[in-house]
């Protein structure tokens, strides 16, 4: 089924997967945009950058080396991971995602590894977890940078032996899993800072991909809002929308910080905005492409509600280091979404394209946690 992202499966597995010298199609041709399909459409896109990755992970796919799949929120990492998977050898195993950052750090082990039964006060049974789940098949660690420090030497160790042990077990379990991760972080800042180890790094980044963020992909941003046109199909009794000559070079305009998600949310929001009427900028959210340019020494604030880019506005002293400047940032981005979202953490994060772990995480760096109170945890 297709996700949020705007991608969607290549190929169904029955179709192919006795086939491994003739692979499916990695790209999707104009012409076969005239339906969706919720089992064998492709994933959308013509760009050389999209092109490129998509190259390597048919190679990656042959050998069972870890991949480390980096790349901006929202581009499609999990899509991709899938894709690998698909390719692969291990292609008739399970697919096991685990998001990292959405696990508490209590539970995570517990998650990862399994327990066993009287392990812990809750622990009424034995429990198989996420990676012996994933035996014969793929295991994606999303967000592998938030994964806690503690828990990360266990996965170095089944990395190494490719063996487990359940929580309160004793006994060691060996299996067969491909390991997939992805971040939209730097895991080389988070080694220096001691938020991650450098030998678990060095074990994940053996083959590495990156996902192309949305403003690199040229024209594949008018294939995907086609994509998402048919998707999201109008209220009852309206005629199909189309975009206007206007939006579209708006669409092609615009920097996407969202990426991918950012533009399935603003095309689903447009088909119900328009009616069945042409969609134009202002249901899309978007300036015009004409708007007057951007002096070079002007920092851009974070998009206001309407996403013109009026919400609010940096003052970085310059010259700085990097670091400095990336601090203000996102310090000027969380308060102004904290304010425009009255505390509604999820929607900050929504609105920031990134997840609830991350979001908890800058709010902790940027002492603002007191700021957030709709978060009873702290």
């Amino acid at each position: 089924m297709p996700n949020d992202i705007g991608f969607s499966s290549v190929v169904p597995a029955r179709r192919w997967s006795d086939r491994i010298g003739d692979p499916p199609p990695f790209v999707l041709r104009r012409e076969e945009t005239s339906r969706p399909r919720t089992e064998d459409a492709p994933i959308i896109g013509e760009s050389q950058a999209l092109r490129s990755v998509l190259e390597q992970a048919r190679l990656f796919a042959q050998c069972d080396a870890p991949v480390l799949i980096t790349g901006e929120s929202g581009t499609g990492k999990e899509l991709l991971a899938k894709y690998i998977h698909r390719l692969s050898p291990v292609r008739a195993g399970p697919f096991t995602d685990v998001n990292c950052a959405g696990i508490p750090s209590t539970l995570i082990s517990s998650e990862l590894f399994g327990h066993e039964k009287g392990a812990f006060t809750d622990a009424v049974q034995r429990r198989i977890g996420c990676i012996e789940a994933a035996d014969r098949g793929t295991l994606f660690l999303d967000e592998i940078g938030d994964m806690p420090v503690d828990l990360q030497p266990f996965l170095l160790r089944f990395l190494e032996e490719g063996k487990i042990q359940r929580v309160g077990g004793h006994q060691s379990i060996r299996l067969n899993v491909r390991i997939i991760a992805a971040t939209n972080q730097n895991l080389d800042r988070h080694v220096e800072s001691g938020r991650f180890r450098q030998d678990l790094l060095f074990r994940l980044n053996i083959l590495t991909l990156d996902m192309p963020p949305l403003r690199n992909r040229g024209s594949d941003v008018l294939l995907l809002a086609a994509h998402a046109l048919r998707r999201w199909p109008p209220p009852e009794g309206c005629d199909a929308p189309q975009l206007t000559d206007e939006a579209k070079a708006a669409l092609l305009a615009h920097d996407w910080p969202g990426n991918v998600r950012e533009l399935m949310g603003r095309i689903r929001r447009a088909v119900v905005l328009a009616q069945g009427k042409p969609i134009t900028t202002e249901h899309l959210s978007l300036a015009g492409a004409t708007t007057a340019p951007r002096r070079q020494d002007e920092t851009p604030g974070p998009a206001g509600p309407n996403g013109s880019g009026n919400g609010a506005h940096l003052a970085i002293p310059l010259p700085c280091t990097l670091e400095a400047a990336r601090a203000e940032v996102e310090r000027t981005m969380l308060d102004f979404e904290l304010k425009r979202c009255r505390n509604n953490l999820s929607a900050v994060a929504r609105n920031m394209g990134i997840s609830r772990g991350t979001l908890y995480r800058l709010l902790d760096q940027h002492d603002m946690a007191k700021e957030a109170p709709g978060r009873r945890e702290w």
